[in-house]
Formats: C-alpha cells, sequence, structure tokens
C-alpha cells in the first residue's frame, strides 16, 4: 500500500508557514500541531464540508500481483474502509488513517474521497497539495496519472488518475462560473516536471 497526504491551506495564511521562527524550532511542527482534528471515519461529514486549514493522510491498498498471490500473504493485511483503518497480521498491529481505499477501490472512488474537495478548496482560495509516498509498484503513478496514452483517455477513460480528474474539474467550474458570472476572471498556469535522483526534468 502507499500513502496520500492531503494538504489544505489558506493562501492568505500562506506567509505564516513559511516564515522562520528561531525561537520556537520548526515552523511546520507547530502548524501540523495547530490543525484542526481530522475525522476517522471517509463517509464522516466534516471530511466532505471543512474548508479549514487541514492535513488529511489516506492510505490505498493495492491488489496483490501474481507473485504476491502465490505466496499466500492475502491474510497479511485486512482493510477497515468503514473506520479507516489498516490492520497488519504479522506482527499484529493497527493504523488508522482519515480514508483507507481496498483492492476493489475505483480511480474515481479516489477522486470521490479527497480530490473534489482539494480541487473545490483551491478555487476557494486555498492552496491545495497532494503527496503520494510509497515504494516502488504500490501504485502512486497509477493513481495519480492512471493508465492514459492519448488526449481522448486523459478526458475519458475510466482509469484516468487524479491529475486528470482534477484538472477536468477545475476547468468544468471555472467555466460553470463564468457562464453565471461573467465578471470573474481566472488565469490558469500548469506544468508537469519530474524530479528524479536530483534532476529535473520538463515533461
Amino acid at each position: 500500500f502507499f500513502v496520500i497526504v492531503d494538504v489544505r491551506i489558506a493562501l492568505d495564511k500562506w506567509p505564516e508557514m513559511v516564515q522562520e521562527d528561531d525561537d520556537e524550532g520548526d515552523d511546520e511542527d507547530s502548524f501540523v500541531e495547530a490543525a484542526p482534528p481530522s475525522p476517522t471515519s471517509p463517509n464522516s461529514d466534516a471530511l466532505q464540508i471543512d474548508r479549514g486549514d487541514n492535513i488529511r493522510v489516506f492510505v490505498r491498498v493495492r491488489p496483490l500481483n501474481a507473485k504476491e498471490d502465490l505466496a499466500h500473504v492475502r491474510d497479511s493485511i485486512v482493510v477497515d474502509t468503514a473506520l479507516g483503518a489498516v490492520h497488519f497480521a504479522e506482527p499484529p498491529r493497527s493504523f488508522a488513517f482519515d480514508g483507507v481505499l481496498g483492492e476493489s477501490a475505483l480511480q474515481e472512488d479516489v477522486f470521490q474521497l479527497f480530490g473534489t474537495n482539494v480541487a473545490d478548496a483551491c478555487l476557494s482560495g486555498y492552496n491545495g497539495s497532494i503527496y503520494v509516498y510509497g515504494q516502488t509498484g504500490s501504485g502512486k503513478t497509477y493513481t495519480m496519472q492512471g493508465a492514459v496514452d492519448s488526449v481522448q483517455s486523459m478526458h475519458h477513460d475510466e482509469k484516468r488518475g487524479l491529475m486528470c480528474r482534477i484538472l477536468d474539474f477545475i476547468f468544468a467550474e471555472i467555466s460553470r462560473r463564468h457562464h453565471k458570472d461573467g465578471s470573474v476572471q481566472h488565469t490558469c498556469k500548469c506544468s508537469y516536471l519530474e524530479i528524479y535522483k536530483e534532476q529535473i526534468t520538463d515533461l
């Protein structure tokens, strides 16, 4: 499995976040401690309506590959989507998150769980970021980019990832707001970069 972190920070508070504080230690730690408590279940109403500054952590568990299936490791991890928890068999441990997506979760499920909130928050004056962490082969690229190989698949393929879906959501919402109130102007700038082994590549 891998970890997805959803970060939303009000833009008017961003200067406070990056300001150095030599007397009180790390600003990032201070911000994390001051963040509002997150709900324990992805079905919580607070998860859907809270617009405050927040950091939320989700986990997505991918299906087993052929090698793992032959090794009979299926029972080593149990996903509890209702409680937002992951249980390990050996050694017995449990971890709770703001949301958990099991093997059967679709790309649309991922987007609906937190992608729509991040996109909508960006249009409401928040700096929204999504980070994914995990081992090679855990499904990070698939979740973010998806199995897209053409412009058409980026718009319509059910396997398209978060990037395509969030951009589609933002531009559709901008168009809707423009038709509702033509006096509002929006400026969009997009870049697609790869950072690998301390080298930056413009994709």
